[in-house]
């Protein structure tokens, strides 16, 4: 039966022994709440033959508190290895009881009670090499005083590794603590407490590895599902969590206990950021850009781990635990609001991890705030919130069990219908097949007659049609020869620009594309321009945009290239009647550029097109145009178009190009050619003689479209000053 003992009275220590007086406040047994043994100790630095003798004089000893925490003593107090000794006082009571101290630590240590040793964790040493550090973690250290009055409490203590031993929270964590219990309450409690931690631990690190295995399978095969594969990220991550647990009571190693601590807080953020993928994996379709800063956070935390691990523990506690726990009951409500399928089933197991961990956090904050620390192998509540939490995240699976235990019902149920429906549909199928069957036998002279007179009479349509197709081929072929015949030949084009060429490739018999070349003044022009569509609607256009210009610059001598852009959009909207409320928006899209060969300057205006300059140094210079087009819808009172005068060297390569070159698809995976590709390439090939250069676009155009459809008319001017 429990014994609540009396009054554990920690007296006055009377100076019996070389004069030393300590104080004691009395205080009451229990078995949740110990008896704190941190201060009123003095301390001897190094090693002694007779540390635990209570004869030994200690008058002349430091007071210290044994945490040896680095704000609390002086630097250079512990080197290492030294002597602690308490002095206390118990009533008749408490004689011949069984009480036990309870030693947490990472250091080694030997504790004696009256000069006789108790019991040793690890081995003690002067000499780190010789060192063996231990985890003491609450084990019980049993004792009984057969008499009231002073005792002496001695333990002699090591740890070298002092500077390096930091608790999760960051805290250093070299010294020591001694509680003080009723040695029969705490060995039941102990006992217990472990059993139930180590086996909770372990079921739950081991049942989130066989969720994690399960879900990654069926994720492998059917990859399109991805909360298959969130889900095992975060039972991995979870079972991870557990493990590191679980390893951190087991093993008495501090560098083990210190990893397991540390791997405790670095899973975590996975546990949070996994979870908060898998909320959006079940109601929506895209990831929102929260996610991006719950990862960013996690990232944050886990490079905090190896700088400041109590700022770790602040960012995971008030900021990344909250903002996923809300958004998660924030999307849950959103889901059931929305009466999305199985958002209750999905939320309540979520809500129920949500809730837990806001809670969780609130208590972490508290203790966080207050100095304290939750510590979960240290008393009842502890076990109460593992084991919460442990309920918590079995919600998920289980609700998520639920959910796809329904989703496969009901498919089951639908597939039973589709079945009865697809046997009734078939029966019919095969009644109407028969009847069917008698209809077509009965039938099957008359529709032969049908079958052959059909025949004649398509046979008679194919023949118009073709003969249809023959006049407008001729026609269109006809229509091809005269803009043929209108466009600059190439002597003529040399006269002006010797060294030059002209790609073009329309699409259709008939091109959109055109240019027009020629002198007036002492200038030489070359236009390139792009008309809406192609084929015949293109050509008319062409011809239309030809004759303007011939009238523009050859009648009227307009030769400012600003001003050709500006009366050919007039002469356009004009000629096909743009002014009012028409619903004809054609135009087309012009470069323009005037050469004067005596001072290498070149004029440049553009519709919506751009004027390539590539120098003898190999460099490409990309001039816009204005983001106008001729013709179509004028929203501004009079459209005009800016003259850039350019001067350039000797050798520079000018190209003109309309998009049709650029907006080719082939290649791996038919995409377009693209600007940029163009430009690299006509980079590349300016050191190229004209005709060369010719030649190789032909070539790269047949490569990259090879059996593709080309899908504008292409046309490319080149020329070198």
């Amino acid at each position: 039966m429990r014994r609540f003992l009396s009054l554990l009275i920690l007296l006055v220590c009377t100076n019996f022994v070389f004069g030393q007086r300590l104080i004691f406040h009395a205080g009451k047994l229990s078995p949740d709440v110990p008896v704190k043994l941190n201060e009123n100790w003095v301390y001897h630095p190094g090693d002694l033959a007779r540390g635990a003798d209570p004869k030994l004089n200690d008058s002349a000893w430091t007071s210290i508190d044994t945490r040896l925490m680095p704000d609390s003593i002086p630097a250079g107090t512990f080197t290492g290895i030294g002597w602690f000794r308490l002095w206390f006082t118990v009533d008749s009571s408490l004689a011949n009881q069984p009480l036990c101290f309870i030693p947490e630590h990472e250091g080694a240590s030997e504790i004696y009670l009256n000069g006789r040793l108790l019991h040793t964790f690890g081995k003690v040493s002067a000499h780190e090499a010789l060192e063996n550090r231990c985890v003491a973690n609450a084990r019980p250290v049993s004792f009984a005083v057969h008499h009231s009055g002073p005792h002496l409490l001695a333990v002699r203590y090591s740890n070298h590794a002092i500077d390096r031993s930091y608790d999760g929270r960051g805290v250093n964590a070299g010294g020591f603590n001694i509680n003080l219990r009723d040695n029969d309450e705490y060995v039941d409690y102990f006992i217990t407490f472990n059993e139930l931690y180590l086996t909770l631990l372990c079921l739950v690190a081991c049942l989130f590895f066989v969720f994690a295995v399960v879900h990654l399978l069926l994720f492998l095969a059917y990859k399109t599902k991805r909360a298959n594969l969130y889900f095992f990220l975060f039972a991995v991550s979870i079972s991870l969590t557990f493990t590191s647990m679980l390893v951190e009571t087991l093993s008495t190693n501090p560098v083990i206990v210190s990893w397991a601590d540390l791997g405790k807080v670095f899973f975590l953020p996975f546990v949070l950021f996994t979870l908060h993928l898998l909320v959006y994996s079940f109601f929506r379709n895209r990831l929102p850009k929260i996610l991006w800063i719950s990862g960013l956070m996690s990232l944050v935390i886990l490079a905090a781990l190896w700088i400041a691990p109590d700022i770790s523990f602040f960012i995971y506690v008030l900021m990344l635990a909250p903002l996923v726990a809300v958004d998660v009951i924030r999307n849950i409500v959103i889901a059931i609001r929305k009466k999305l399928s199985g958002a209750w089933i999905i939320g309540t197991g979520m809500g129920l991890f949500a809730l837990f961990f806001i809670s969780m956090t609130l208590l972490m904050v508290t203790a966080f705030v207050g100095g304290n620390d939750v510590n979960l192998n240290d008393s009842i509540m502890g076990v109460l919130l593992l084991l919460l939490f442990a309920l918590a995240l079995i919600s998920i699976p289980l609700s998520m069990s639920i959910y796809l235990a329904r989703d496969f019902a009901r498919t089951n149920r639908s597939l039973e219908a589709k079945l009865h429906e697809v046997e009734t549909l078939s029966a019919k199928s095969i009644e109407q097949e028969k009847e069917r069957q008698r209809i077509l036998e009965s039938q099957n002279i008359v529709l032969e007659q049908q079958v052959q007179e059909r025949t004649a009479e398509i046979s008679d349509q194919k023949k118009v049609i073709e003969e249809k197709n023959k006049d407008i081929t001729d026609s269109i072929n006809y229509a091809r020869r005269i803009q043929r015949a209108m466009l600059p030949d190439d002597s003529f084009i040399k006269k002006m620009f010797p060294d030059s060429f002209v790609f073009f490739r329309p699409k259709d018999i008939v091109s959109g594309d055109f240019y027009w070349f020629g002198e007036k003044n002492g200038y030489a022009f070359a236009i390139l321009a792009d008309c809406t569509g192609h084929g015949v609607p293109g050509a008319l256009m062409s011809m239309i945009g030809f004759n303007l210009l011939e009238q523009i610059i050859v009648e009227k001598e307009i030769l400012d290239p600003g001003g050709i852009l500006r009366a050919l959009h007039e002469g356009v909207r004009l000629a096909l009647r743009q002014q009012g409320d028409s619903e004809t928006r054609d135009g087309m899209d012009v470069v323009v550029i005037r050469h004067q060969k005596n001072n290498n300057q070149l004029a440049f205006a553009g519709a919506n097109r751009p004027l390539w300059l590539v120098g003898p140094d190999g460099k490409l210079a990309d001039i816009k145009g204005d983001k106008k087009s001729i013709g179509g819808l004028q929203t501004e009172e009079l459209r005009t178009f800016r003259t850039e005068i350019i001067s350039v060297n000797t050798g520079t390569c000018i190209y003109l190009t309309s998009d049709g070159y650029a907006d080719q698809f082939g290649g791996p995976g038919g995409k377009k050619f693209m600007t940029g590709r163009f430009k690299e390439l006509l980079a590349s090939a300016h050191v190229s003689a004209m005709s060369e250069q010719e030649q190789l676009l032909e070539k790269s155009l047949a490569e990259w479209k090879k059996e593709r459809e080309q899908v504008d008319d292409i046309c490319v001017i080149g020329i070198r000053v």
